[in-house]
C-alpha cells in the first residue's frame, strides 16, 4: 500500500448490526480500550478497530490525528477486511493541504457522512473525490476529542455498497472514538511519567547528596500526638535510596532497602524525637539541619539535611531525605580556627623578637645604673655622707621600677588567652604601648602622637596593644631611612552605606586609630591582599606575613574594621574602627603608691619560695615587721613545715611556679586542714597565667617585682580579713 493511495478492496456485506451487538461492541471496547497502559495500547487501538469493522459491517476503518501544528496529520492506526491488502504500517506526516476541507471540517468538530459518493453534497465534492480516487464508495468519519480539544479523526469506509449511517452507528462510532481518546491520553501520561520517573531515577543515582525515602507501613494520620505519630515513623522502612546514601551507610543498597527507620538511624531516639516535633511544627519540612552523627566505627560525621514529609488524605506517607556530608568542611574550620589561634600567638612571638634587642639594651641600662648606684651607695656609707647614699638609693629604687613596668608589659603582651573584653581608654592604651614602640622605631624616624579624644571602646587591651604594635612595626618596615610615623586617634559617626569602610555592617559612633607613614606606600594590587594571611613583601628575613592579618582578624572579632590607603612612593594610612561605648571623662592623674608607714605584727607566717636571695628578702622584710617567718625552699618542705607547725600558722606566703611540689598543691595540702588560712600568691607572671591558684577561696596576688610597702600591707589586709 503506497502512502498517499490506500487500498480499500471489497468487503462483504449484510444487515445492520442489532442492538445488542452494538451495545455488546462497546462493553467489550470499554473494557478493552479502558484497562490499556503501555505498551498494550497500540494492540488495544488496532483490536478496537477490527471489532468496529467486523460489527459495522465496514471494509476498513483508520484513525488518524493532527500534528502539534496542525499543518500534518498521521495515520496512526488502521484496519482493512481481509483480501483488502496490509493495513499494519502507519502512514506518518501527511501535508494538511492533502485534504484541506475534509481536515477544516473534522477540525472545526464536524461529521462527514458520504452514504453514497454519486450522492455527495456539493460542500463535500473534494471529500467524493478523494473517495472517487480511494474506490471508496460510502464514509464515515467523526472527530475524536481529548480533554476538549480535537485531536484527530476516527473513520469507517465502505467500498461496494454505500454507508449505513443509521444513528446508532454514528453513536456508536462517536463513543469509539472517545475511549481511543482516552486510551490514547493515558499513553501520552503513561509516556511522560515513565520519563519524569527515568529522570528523577537519573538524578538521585548520580547526584552528589545522599537521598533516601522512608514509607509508613501503617497509616500515620497527622491529627494523632506527635509522640504517637512518631513511634509509627520509627516503624517506617527504607524504600528508596542512591549509592550515596549507601556509600555513607558502608553497606548495600539490597541490605538498606525494607529496614525501618528505628534499625538505620544514626541519632539517638531522644535526638529523632526533638526533630520529628520541630518536623511537625514546621509543616513536615525540615531545612538545613546540622546533624552530628557517630557512625558505627565510631567515627564523627557532621552532616546537613533536608527533610520533607508527603503528607495525602490526611496521613503521612512517606518522608524524603537529602544529606550533604560535610564532615570535611566542618573539619577543616575548626583547623581554620585552631590555626587562627596559633597564627595570633605567632605573631605575638615574632613582635616580642623584634622588640628582644631593644629590651635586652633596656635591661642592660637598668643592671649598669642599679649595680653602680649600689657601688656608690656603699661608698656613702663607709664614707658617711648620708644625702649621696639616699640619692644612690633613689635611683637604685628608680631603676628596680622601671625594670618591673618593663617586664608586666611585656607579660601582658605575650600571654595566650581568650578575648577578654572590657572597658579600654584607647588613648590611654596608646600612650601605654609608646614605651615598648619606643624600642622598635629607629632613632632616624619620628613618632608622633595625636590624640583627638576618644571614649572608651570594648576591648581586650592586650589586643588593643597588639594592633597598635604591628601597624607601627609594618610602617618601620615601610620606612627606608629617614621618615615619620602619626599615630591619631579620634571620634568618627558612620552613616550606613555610604562613608564606612567595606564590611563594616554597623552604623553610629566609632573610634578611629589611624597609624599614617611616609614610607613607600603600596600599588593597588598589594593593597587588595594585604591583610591575607603569610602575604608579605618584606621577604622571609624580614617578617612572616602574619601581623596585618591578625590586625584584621582582631578588629572583626571587635565588631570593627581595617581600612587601608596608599600611595607609592607617598606613603600607607591604616584606619582601625572600634565601637564606641561610654565617653571617657576627664582623665585624673593616677596617684603614686602610698609611702606611708605599714604596720606590722607578731604573727607566724608560712613563706614557700624556691630563689634564694628573694626567700632571704622576704625573710628579713617580715621579720623587721615583726612576723614570726617559717621559710621553705620548695613545695615539699612547705607541706612538711606546716604538717609540724600548722596550728601557729597564721598566713601562707607561696610562690606560684616552684619545684617538687607547685603553689597550688601547698594551698590545697593547707586547706585541708586549716580552710581559713588566708593565702597570698606571688609571681613574676601575670594573673591571668595562673587562674586555677587565683580563683582559690582567700587569695590574693602580689605580682613580683614589688615594692616593701605593697607586700607588707598585703600581708597585713590578708591577717586582718582573717581575723573580722
Amino acid at each position: 500500500m503506497s502512502v498517499g493511495q490506500p487500498s480499500w478492496g471489497v468487503g462483504p456485506h449484510a444487515r445492520e448490526p442489532s442492538e445488542p451487538a452494538l451495545l455488546g461492541l462497546l462493553s467489550e471496547l470499554s473494557v478493552a480500550l479502558g484497562s490499556a497502559v503501555q505498551p498494550s495500547v497500540d494492540a488495544a487501538i488496532r483490536h478496537a478497530l477490527e471489532r468496529v469493522c467486523s460489527v459495522l459491517r465496514s471494509d476498513s476503518a483508520f484513525l488518524y490525528v493532527f500534528g502539534p501544528d496542525r499543518t500534518s496529520f498521521s495515520v496512526t492506526h488502521q484496519h482493512s477486511q481481509p483480501g483488502l491488502g496490509d493495513s499494519s504500517a502507519p502512514i506518518r506526516d501527511l501535508p494538511f493541504e492533502a485534504y484541506p476541507a475534509a481536515l477544516r471540517l473534522v477540525l472545526d468538530g464536524q461529521v462527514i457522512e458520504v452514504a453514497d459518493v454519486d450522492a455527495a453534497p456539493a460542500h463535500l465534492g473534494e471529500v467524493a473525490s478523494a473517495m472517487s480516487a480511494f474506490r471508496v464508495r460510502g464514509l464515515l468519519v467523526v472527530p475524536v476529542v481529548d480533554a476538549g480539544a480535537i485531536i484527530g479523526g476516527l473513520g469507517l469506509s465502505w467500498v461496494k455498497e454505500g454507508a449505513r449511517t443509521a444513528p446508532a452507528t454514528l453513536s456508536v462510532v462517536r463513543t469509539v472514538g472517545q475511549l481511543v481518546a482516552g486510551a490514547l491520553a493515558r499513553a501520552r501520561a503513561q509516556a511522560e511519567l515513565s520519563n519524569i520517573e527515568h529522570r528523577i531515577r537519573s538524578f538521585i543515582a548520580t547526584t552528589a547528596e545522599a537521598i533516601s525515602c522512608y514509607e509508613a507501613t501503617t497509616p500515620i494520620e497527622v491529627t494523632r500526638p506527635v509522640d504517637e505519630q512518631f513511634e509509627r515513623v520509627l516503624d517506617s522502612v527504607l524504600v528508596e535510596c542512591n549509592a550515596v546514601y549507601s556509600s555513607m551507610r558502608k553497606t548495600d543498597r539490597s541490605a538498606l532497602v525494607g529496614r525501618p527507620l528505628r534499625d538505620l538511624s544514626l541519632e539517638s531516639l531522644e535526638v529523632l524525637r526533638r526533630l520529628y516535633r520541630t518536623f511537625v511544627e514546621s509543616g513536615y519540612v525540615s531545612e538545613g539541619l546540622e546533624l552530628t552523627q557517630t557512625t558505627s566505627e565510631g567515627t564523627r560525621r557532621y552532616v546537613v539535611a533536608n527533610v520533607r514529609g508527603v503528607v495525602e488524605d490526611g496521613e503521612l506517607r512517606r518522608i524524603w531525605t537529602l544529606m550533604r556530608d560535610v564532615t570535611v568542611q566542618r573539619e577543616a574550620e575548626e583547623r581554620q580556627r585552631s590555626l587562627e589561634a596559633q597564627l595570633r600567638q605567632i605573631q605575638k612571638l615574632e613582635s616580642i623578637g623584634l622588640l628582644a634587642g631593644g629590651i635586652a639594651h633596656d635591661f642592660n641600662n637598668l643592671l649598669l645604673v642599679t649595680s653602680s648606684y649600689a657601688t656608690l651607695a656603699r661608698s656613702a656609707h663607709v664614707e658617711g655622707r648620708p644625702a649621696e647614699l639616699m640619692e644612690a638609693l633613689a635611683r637604685i629604687e628608680e631603676a628596680s621600677g622601671r625594670g618591673a613596668e618593663l617586664t608586666q608589659q611585656l607579660l601582658a603582651f605575650s600571654r595566650q588567652q581568650t578575648i577578654d573584653k572590657k572597658p579600654v581608654d584607647l588613648e590611654e592604651r596608646v600612650r601605654s604601648t609608646l614605651g615598648l614602640l619606643a624600642r622598635i622605631v629607629p632613632a632616624s624616624v619620628a613618632l608622633e602622637l595625636r590624640a583627638g579624644g576618644v571614649g572608651l571602646v570594648s576591648a581586650d587591651p592586650s589586643q588593643i596593644d597588639q594592633i597598635i604594635v604591628n601597624l607601627v612595626v609594618n610602617a618601620v618596615d615601610s620606612i627606608d631611612d629617614k621618615g615619620r610615623i602619626l599615630i591619631e586617634t579620634s571620634e568618627v559617626t558612620l552613616e550606613p552605606r555610604s562613608d564606612a569602610p567595606r564590611g563594616l555592617e554597623a552604623e553610629g559612633r566609632f573610634a578611629l586609630l589611624e597609624v599614617t607613614d611616609d614610607g613607600r606606600g603600596m600599588p593597588p594590587e598589594v593593597c587588595e591582599r594585604i591583610f591575607e594571611p603569610f602575604f608579605t613583601t618584606k621577604g622571609a628575613a624580614k617578617g612572616t606575613g602574619l601581623g596585618l592579618s591578625v590586625v584584621y582578624g582582631i578588629a572583626q572579632q571587635h565588631g570593627g574594621q581595617v581600612r587601608v590607603r596608599s600611595t607609592v612612593g607617598k606613603g600607607t594610612t591604616f584606619s582601625v574602627y572600634l565601637p564606641l561605648g561610654e565617653r571617657v571623662g576627664t582623665r585624673a592623674s593616677r596617684p603614686p603608691p602610698s609611702r606611708g608607714a605599714v604596720s606590722g605584727g607578731t604573727e607566724t607566717i608560712l613563706l614557700a619560695e624556691d630563689n634564694a636571695l628573694v626567700r632571704a628578702l622576704v625573710t628579713k622584710l617580715l621579720e623587721r615587721a615583726g612576723y614570726r617567718v617559717l621559710s621553705a625552699r620548695d613545695g615539699s618542705e612547705a607541706k612538711r613545715i606546716f604538717d609540724q607547725h600548722g596550728a601557729d600558722i597564721a598566713l601562707l606566703v607561696v610562690d606560684a611556679v616552684m619545684p617538687n611540689e607547685s603553689g597550688n598543691a601547698v594551698i590545697e595540702h593547707v586547706r585541708r586542714t586549716q580552710p581559713r588560712v588566708p593565702v597570698i600568691v606571688s609571681s613574676g607572671y601575670s594573673p591571668g597565667a595562673l587562674d586555677d591558684l587565683t580563683e582559690q577561696q582567700a587569695t590574693h596576688f602580689v605580682p613580683k617585682p614589688y615594692e616593701v610597702e605593697q607586700l607588707l600591707r598585703a600581708v597585713r589586709i590578708a591577717l586582718d580579713e582573717r581575723s573580722s
